[in-house]
């Protein structure tokens, strides 16, 4: 049987190129499966466009949905809401039109999935509309996945305020994780209330998805992969590492760092990454 995968990644590059290095592995390792990445144009990252444009693999097509009208104004809480709310109709489109396509046309790729970024789960309910399992991929290690889910569970369980813990430095037992954790190490945007009732409405729809893809890998997460085999949580898939090794003045960069890095004395350097959208102010810099 041939098989047709739809991928819908977030707008940006580093979440965008590993969802595309994740369809160039499963077409190497299954000669009859296609797949279409649906690309959200809202100009978020001008680097997408030309990573597309230097891809070469077979069996992998991208369609770029028609931009929408934007609006400037739209908070960062909304922002998801609004993402899905405007792109929802095109990717209904697109993805009847495969469907239709493959119904009338013998020998041809079948629709059989939907992997969707963690952030766009709202997408999983059309996904239910065409009868397509959504598989979504976790961009974040499975221990913070276990973190999302116990921290939501909690919530709903205990009838417990979590934005009430900002000040305070109470341990909790989690399972995804080996030692205690202290409530002083809870996300911000768990700890705010504008943007917390967005973070637990995306773990309840993970909570719906078919699986869960992580780019991560057995040996190095194993205790928190194995706290996930029970409980109300869908089935989760270690498919890890995936690197995007292919942008060539991004390697060049990173020998230059590292270079740097093998001149500094031992123990001398803190790193520190809190994702391409996090960043420190000058004077936590100093």
């Amino acid at each position: 049987m041939k098989a047709e995968l739809v991928f819908m990644p977030m707008p940006c590059k580093r979440h965008f190129a590993s969802m595309v290095q994740l369809a160039k592995i499963l077409v190497n390792l299954y000669p009859n499966l296609s797949i279409t990445v649906l690309i959200m144009k809202l100009n978020l990252d001008a680097k997408i466009a030309a990573y597309v444009d230097s891809f070469t693999a077979t069996r992998i097509k991208f369609i770029h949905l028609s931009p929408p009208e934007t609006h400037k104004d739209v908070a960062p809480t909304d922002f998801i809401t609004y993402l899905v709310l405007i792109h929802g109709p095109l990717v209904k489109e697109v993805t009847a039109n495969i469907v239709k396509y493959s119904s009338s046309v013998i020998d041809s790729h079948r629709l059989t999935v939907f992997i969707l970024n963690v952030f766009l789960t709202p997408l999983i309910d059309l996904g239910n509309e065409l009868g397509v399992p959504s598989y979504v991929f976790y961009v974040s290690g499975v221990a913070f996945l276990g973190f999302q889910f116990y921290a939501l569970a909690f919530q709903d369980e205990q009838n417990v305020n979590i934005v009430e813990l900002k000040d305070s430095d109470t341990d909790f037992t989690i399972p995804s994780y080996l030692n205690l954790v202290s409530s002083k190490l809870f996300p911000t945007v768990m700890l705010k209330p504008k943007s917390l009732p967005m973070v637990n409405n995306l773990v309840r729809r993970l909570r719906k998805a078919k699986g869960i893809m992580i780019n991560t890998f057995w040996e190095l997460e194993s205790h928190a992969v194995s706290s996930l085999f029970y409980g109300s949580v869908p089935p989760t898939y270690p498919v890890g590492s995936i690197l995007d090794l292919d942008n060539e003045s991004e390697v060049h960069q990173s020998s230059d760092i590292m270079k740097w890095l093998d001149e500094q004395p031992i123990s001398s350097v803190v790193f520190l990454y809190f994702g391409s959208g996090g960043s420190f102010n000058g004077d936590q810099v100093k």
